[in-house]
């Protein structure tokens, strides 16, 4: 039988290409962003230093004392508290050779500006999520796992407290996917499962739960799901969950230079320097920097009231 004398294995056949490479990369884990949720956002002006403070009046008590016919009362003294925070700066730069950028068969640029994002965006989230941890007031679960009625705690808690929500009537949490199977999984009498058959948001419809986005509201807790939260190495493991009222934390941003809030990486770019070296930089008259992407930015997180703030750690379900 006639066979082919020269094949893709042929020895000495040396020209032959081995290999394509596909130009377009596959795509990386990547954690939502959404710790910038629970802040208050404030702005600190230019050429005022690096310091700004809040305050907090002091409301009075009730008066159940009468007073006595035809003398005056005595007057009250006004009373308040303050609370500074200092802004610190944050940068990072990823600067590429001319070499690099006229060989590489993709765009060195691209690859550079798109990690540089979210690197920048993952350090904003831990910066606000390092300040939570610290000073977040704990909150025991009721059961073995997280459930409906850990949020209905928090927010009856802070309802005792005079804690108020956000606008809407609602407080804002970010929680661990892991512990979000538990809670929205949960078929009890007054669970999440058994609670959506009477959202009208959610009659005559199939649940879907988006991807680490908003999920819904719960007992006056609007849920949103990230990666992110801290974990808690143990037997067993645990994952920390953060509930927020109103005015409890606070994002202090140089005006004109704080970080952009972003949620998605993959859809939202954070606000970076895009240079070009166009031969006029007397650094580098050989132009061997082609390119370079930073970013720099001046913000702080601080917490205003801890008990405003709960964070509850649980073990997952699903994951040891």
């Amino acid at each position: 039988m006639f066979t082919a004398s020269t094949k893709t294995t042929t020895a000495g056949l040396s020209h032959l290409a081995t290999v394509h490479y596909n130009r377009r990369a596959l795509s990386t884990k990547k954690k939502r962003t959404h710790f910038w949720r629970l802040g208050r956002p404030d702005d600190l002006p230019l050429q005022n230093g690096k310091t700004a403070q809040w305050f907090r009046p002091t409301e009075f008590g009730a008066n159940t004392t009468a007073t006595a016919e035809g003398e005056p009362s005595s007057g009250l003294a006004l009373q308040s508290s303050t609370i500074s925070a200092t802004v610190a700066q944050y940068s990072d730069v990823i600067a590429l050779s001319d070499f690099l950028v006229q060989t590489d068969i993709v765009s060195s640029l691209d690859m550079a500006t798109e990690r540089l994002s979210y690197r920048a965006a993952l350090s904003m989230d831990g910066i606000y999520k390092t300040e939570l941890d610290a000073t977040a007031t704990d909150q025991p679960l009721l059961g073995d796992y997280l459930a409906a009625t850990d949020l209905a705690r928090t927010r009856f808690e802070f309802a005792g407290a005079d804690v108020e929500p956000f606008e809407g009537s609602y407080h804002r949490g970010i929680f661990h996917p892991h512990c979000l199977y538990d809670l929205m999984l949960d078929p009890q009498a007054g669970g999440f499962q058994d609670l959506s058959k009477h959202m009208d948001e959610l009659k005559s419809k199939n649940i879907s739960i988006p991807d680490r986005g908003y999920i819904g509201k719960l007992h006056n807790v609007e849920i949103y799901e990230s990666s992110n939260a801290t974990q808690i190495a143990g037997t067993p493991n645990k994952w920390r969950n953060y509930i927020a009222g109103f005015e409890a934390f606070g994002i202090l941003r140089l005006a004109g230079k704080g970080p952009k809030n972003i949620t998605n990486p993959d859809r939202e770019r954070f606000n970076l320097n895009i240079v070009r070296n166009d031969g006029n930089q007397l650094f580098d008259a050989e132009k061997k920097i082609a390119a370079a992407v930073a970013y720099n930015v001046k913000v702080t997180a601080k917490t205003l009231d801890a008990t405003r703030l709960r964070k509850i750690d649980a073990p997952s379900g699903i994951v040891a």
